[in-house]
């Protein structure tokens, strides 16, 4: 019923030209022995626009499929069961509940090239190093040692400014050639070498293990722009709308206008998710914060013109989810992803449920739809016993400082708010995660190797499965509606097992399959199952309405799954 149903142009797409004929036992040959062609069996051949031939049987084949799935989307309506990229976030379809949103579906990952990302932030990015050591827990290097370990080339930069605003990263403060030194400062540091050039503005304090180079967004040609402010800044409904909306309007601009460029295409946004506190905010003062970086005063002031700030975010899930929020409106601003780190933290660490009363008074903040809405936060793990951080051996996930440190985050712990290397790989992961579409499980981890000309810290074995465990429940299960196809193309991916395989296995595949077409929307529907079950079309020929001298164009998912061969044993 779903080859049959979902594969008649003329029943969704009266403009279609070619039309696919068979009867069940061709399709079920086909399936079994793929590649198979039996005289008299099946065909495929053109029909005139205006010819109305309908299928034997479709309108009855129609009926059955759709009392099918409102019976069983009543059942899992009413037990709240949806999972797998069907549940609300699929049927929505609003950015808002979103994850991972991707509004240039032509985007993907490059193939042969590597792929060129630029991150900018500050020591959330960078990774300052432990005590005691002196590797950074850098995540551009440590994303680029998981990317190539699973077979993508990719080259990575740094503009980083510890306890710095995105604000003061943007271009507009930050143009080429400046030289007044009460304008400006030229940067000559270990890691940024004094012949590149390299200007910030005057009156932020550089230490040797930052990276600051704004110029380096316009230097080069990039496929992502990450983009990591302040941790709590975008929770802070004032510093919001002051700083983090203008700095994500720039860099979407600036993006903009490098993809108008002939023959280049827009480098996608991706906005870093980072974790809370441990604990929560602290009290008193805010520290560490780089005066030069605060045009509009720093945190406290900014935040004492929030109506109860403080107090919304005394605790650590009410922190975290005011972080969740705050980041994933820049989606609203036109960015391309949200990169989850922070979430795949709560789940690491088995946070306990977000107090109800700060998650209103935050929700109070977007109007009637806030933003991540659909997701039930925190999100939990399918596998409990890979969550190793939870309780007091969460501090492992924090920076250790020394056995002389005072902590303001927790009583008698000598940990501050950084990432600790297991912790800094886990944000790594999601990045893979969110940005390949894939789980990143058997990639490789810091083992002390050098990546860059930097030697990386070390994390186990033990700890490095155990992450990626977490980092496949958070973000594959949680792609929005554009990316929720890759799971359900994984599914379909293994009907290709039917070729030796009893009937009744290939039934239940083909079973889910059917239960996904219902749910997945007539764009899954139609763009999909005509290039995963009959490939012998021509490209031409699948168009469904689009422009056809280009008709694959705008679809990444497709042009992801189906590049190894033109036939598919489905």
């Amino acid at each position: 019923f779903c080859l049959r149903h979902e594969l008649f142009p003329a029943a969704h797409h009266p403009t279609d030209s070619f039309r696919f004929r068979a009867d069940l036992r061709s399709m079920r040959t086909s399936m079994v022995h793929p590649g198979s062609e039996l005289p008299g069996k099946a065909s495929y051949a053109p029909i005139e626009e205006n010819e109305q031939q309908q299928p034997k049987g479709w309108r009855s084949s129609t009926l059955i499929i759709v009392l099918g799935c409102l019976a069983i989307g009543g059942v899992m309506l009413a037990r709240g069961t949806f999972a797998d990229g069907f549940g609300p976030a699929a049927i929505r379809g609003a950015s808002r509940d979103k994850i991972v949103q991707l509004d240039d579906a032509s985007w993907e990952a490059p193939k042969t090239g590597p792929l060129n990302i630029l991150f900018v932030g500050n020591s959330y990015t960078y990774g300052p190093a432990p005590f005691g050591t002196t590797s950074l827990n850098n995540l551009p290097r440590m994303f680029k040692v998981i990317a190539e370990s699973l077979g993508n080339k990719v080259h990575q930069e740094e503009d980083t400014v510890g306890s710095c605003t995105l604000f003061m990263h943007r271009p507009s403060v930050n143009p080429e050639g400046c030289k007044d030194p009460k304008v400006c400062q030229k940067i000559d540091s270990p890691r940024v070498n004094g012949s590149l050039q390299c200007t910030i503005p005057a009156g932020i304090v550089v230490k040797p293990q930052y990276s600051p180079c704004p110029q380096r967004l316009e230097r080069s040609k990039w496929d992502i722009i990450v983009l990591q402010d302040y941790s709590t800044l975008p929770s802070i409904q004032t510093a919001r709308e002051s700083m983090y909306y203008p700095a994500i309007d720039e860099y979407v601009k600036a993006a903009q206008t490098m993809g108008s460029e002939p023959d280049e295409k827009k480098p996608l946004i991706a906005l870093y998710l980072t974790w809370p506190f441990l604990g929560g905010n602290p009290p008193g003062p805010s520290k560490d914060t780089n005066a030069g970086c605060w045009p509009f005063g720093q945190q406290d002031a900014l935040a004492a013109n929030s109506s109860g700030w403080s107090k919304k975010v005394k605790t650590e899930g009410c922190l975290s989810y005011a972080i969740a929020l705050g980041v994933a409106s820049g989606l609203e601003r036109g960015a391309d992803l949200l990169i989850p780190a922070g979430l795949a933290w709560e789940v690491a660490r088995g946070s306990p449920e977000i107090d109800p009363s700060c998650k209103a008074q935050i929700n109070k903040e977007y109007g009637s739809k806030p933003p991540l809405s659909s997701l039930a936060l925190p999100l939990r793990a399918k596998d409990p016993s890979y969550v190793q951080w939870s309780g007091e051996k969460g501090n492992d996930m924090f920076r250790y400082m020394g056995p002389n440190y005072t902590s303001s985050y927790c009583n008698g712990c000598n940990v501050d708010n950084h990432p600790w290397a297991k912790a800094m790989y886990l944000n790594a992961l999601v990045f893979y995660a969110v940005i390949y579409k894939k789980c990143p499980m058997g990639a490789a981890w810091p083992n002390g190797q050098t990546i860059d000309g930097m030697v990386l810290p070390v994390v186990s074995p033990e700890d490095a499965k155990a992450m990626q465990h977490l980092v496949c429940d958070v973000v594959m299960d949680n792609m929005d509606v554009v990316e929720g196809p890759l799971r359900r193309l994984a599914r379909l991916e293994l009907m290709q097992q039917c070729q030796n395989a009893p009937p009744i296995v290939c039934g239940l595949l083909l079973g889910s399959c059917v239960f996904d077409l219902c749910f997945g929307g007539p764009q899954y529907a139609a763009e999909y199952s005509a290039k995963s079950f009959w490939p012998r079309f021509t490209k031409q020929q699948y168009a469904f309405g689009r422009n056809a001298t280009k008709p694959f164009e705008g679809d990444a998912v497709r042009q992801t799954h189906h590049t190894t061969s033109e036939e598919n044993p489905c």
